[in-house]
């Protein structure tokens, strides 16, 4: 359907020109003053075409390097609007002000000039990327003797910790150097890690990028990201971070003296066919962590999985109604941790309350979501006049520093709650059974309808106007239903893809069983419980350790497959058979 979209928009765009709007020019500069070592980022946009070939000033004291480009289009009122944008990043080798202009684009119209011509301030300042992290003695970002690769590029890893504890989000600080004269041109992916181990959320948005020198006298130029990085399993471990990169390099110049000024023009020794564009995989040096499970010593019952420091607070949406009526509890947990692995301390399904799932979201999150606010938000409905108050709720994290727990209590939050329509418990409920509805679904009491059809109109004058109320409500519920479907469209579609990553894992066990090979067998057994578990807990499968899974079997599994990844021996007396069994049960399998 997209591709259908996307080829009639094309085909308005080359039937009905007249239709777009007139090509024009547009330039953007952001920042207009920057310090020597610093960047700036130029934006050129074309308005009214589908691309165009710009052309830039050639100014003395600057270098321009394209950053990629965006396209745009859209059609409203009959009227078409497209536009292609070209990103550069400027850096200065000189102090100065810099008029960027003129500059143009030659589009199928003829020639277009910018209206606006930007100036580009540039002051004295260092050589270095500003750091925003000062802990670990990470003062500077320039590169260590000890990372300095005789390699032109690499990665490089701060802020680890040695010792971490399973499902900890460390923030990190991940820097690219690429030394001078080669010249990077493009990131083809963002940092990962090789295996599962680990999970490794880069920050979103563009990256810090400057330049700097070493005590020898190097330039790098250096792209810098924020991430968190969480261990999904115990043991030691020792990986690079790697980064696909197309990276210009310099060939060597014979019969001629190199200049020993290491500031000299970065593209000296490559423009005039004297550079090769090569696809590198830079990487770091592998980096050593040990990872252990949050202790067994102490754990309370309600701890589940919270890692950080944190802080709990609760509130009602109203503390007066009517059983029946129903009210939305806000629970907010603000703090330094694992915030995106966070799970609500709700309130369940008893003879007092009707519940529903809650919902999560972050407020005021960093780009990796180690620290900020998490809010819950869940529908609570008193069943009868009887109920008094909104129960605490515990919450227990585990500090990483201290190795040791909290337990945190909300409290209970007064209510006044007058007669109304009650509830009786063995009506279906998300937690005892029923129908599974939308969360767009509002529940309705159930006698409403038995009491219209018993009602007479003319001993009730006033039922007149109830009822044309009540039937504009359920008219308003079916337009809800409508979009409750839509919406569970794109349930539908994870739920197929979750069955077809769980029936690829489920092959590749059976092909294991039948080769007996223990250890494959446990590999994809614990795969298959991750997908499974991970979409019962709402979070990542690879992100699914053994300390998230409740049930016997499953954890028993995934211990299983850990203890199997880490020995170089396979236990004796392994039955596969009855292992899997014990998958099938977990999986609720026959």
């Amino acid at each position: 359907m997209k591709k259908q979209l996307v080829t009639l928009i094309t085909l308005m765009a080359c039937v009905f020109p007249a239709m777009a709007e007139k090509a024009s020019l547009s330039v953007r500069l952001s920042p207009e003053t920057i310090s020597l070592g610093q960047l700036a980022t130029l934006r050129v946009t074309v308005h009214g075409e589908r691309g165009g070939s710009v052309s830039l000033p050639d100014i003395d004291g600057l270098d321009f390097y394209p950053r990629g480009s965006s396209s745009r289009m859209s059609i409203i009122n009959g009227n078409m609007s497209m536009s292609v944008t070209y990103n550069y990043a400027i850096s200065p080798n000189k102090e100065g002000e810099f008029k960027l202009g003129p500059i143009t684009a030659d589009t199928r119209g003829g020639k277009i000039t910018a209206q606006h011509i930007p100036v580009l301030k540039v002051v004295g300042g260092n050589r270095a990327v500003p750091n925003r992290r000062s802990q670990g003695g990470n003062k500077a970002i320039t590169p260590s003797a000890k990372n300095r690769l005789n390699d032109i590029a690499f990665l490089q890893i701060t802020g680890l910790k040695k010792e971490a504890l399973v499902g900890e989000s460390i923030p990190v600080e991940i820097r690219a150097y690429v030394k001078s004269p080669a010249r990077l041109t493009t990131l083809k992916s963002l940092p990962t890690l090789s295996g599962g181990d680990f999970v490794l959320k880069v920050q979103d948005g563009e990256p810090r990028q400057g330049y700097v020198s070493d005590q020898q006298g190097n330039r790098y130029f250096v792209i810098v990201y924020e991430a968190a990085l969480t261990a999904v399993k115990a043991g030691e471990f020792e990986l690079p971070v790697f980064m696909d990169t197309t990276i210009i390099v310099p060939e060597a110049r014979r019969g001629s003296r190199r200049s020993s000024d290491p500031f000299d023009s970065l593209l000296d020794e490559f423009f005039g066919s004297r550079g090769v564009e090569k696809d590198v995989t830079i990487k770091s040096k592998p980096f050593k962590i040990k990872v252990t499970p949050p202790p067994l010593e102490g754990r309370p019952e309600s701890f589940d999985g919270a890692i950080g420091k944190f802080t709990i607070s609760s509130s009602v949406s109203s503390t007066k109604g009517r059983s029946g009526d129903p009210l939305t509890m806000t629970v907010r947990i603000q703090g330094e941790g694992n915030l995106s692995r966070l799970r609500i301390p709700s309130i369940k399904n008893t003879k007092d309350w009707k519940t529903y799932p809650a919902k999560k979201k972050l407020v005021g999150a960093n780009s990796i979501e180690t620290s900020g606010t998490v809010v819950f938000e869940q529908i609570i409905v008193p069943r009868h006049s009887g109920v008094t108050e909104v129960p605490a709720l515990e919450f227990s994290y585990c500090d990483p520093e201290t190795r040791k727990y909290h337990t945190l209590k909300t409290r209970p939050i007064p209510l006044s709650i007058s007669p109304g329509t009650d509830l009786t418990e063995d009506e279906p409920t998300e937690e005892t059974g029923g129908d599974e509805k939308s969360d767009d679904v509002v529940a309705v009491p159930h006698n409403m309808l038995g009491w219209l059809r018993h009602s007479r109109i003319d001993e009730s004058p006033w039922l007149l106007p109830v009822t044309a109320g009540s039937v504009a409500s359920l008219l308003a519920l079916a337009l809800m239903v409508s979009v409750g479907r839509s919406r569970n469209t794109q349930q539908r579609r994870d739920l197929q893809c979750l069955q077809k990553n769980m029936g690829k894992e489920l092959s590749n066990l059976n092909s294991a069983m039948a080769k007996n090979d223990a250890r494959a067998f446990f590999k994809h057994a614990r795969q298959a419980l991750q997908h499974h578990w991970g979409a019962q807990l709402g979070i990542s499968p690879s992100a699914v350790s053994a300390t998230d899974i409740k049930d016997p079997d499953s954890r028993a599994i995934v211990e299983m497959a850990d203890k199997l990844e880490f020995s170089t021996q396979v236990p004796e007396g392994l039955d596969l058979e009855e292992w899997n069994k014990r998958l099938r049960k977990a999986l609720g399998k026959s």
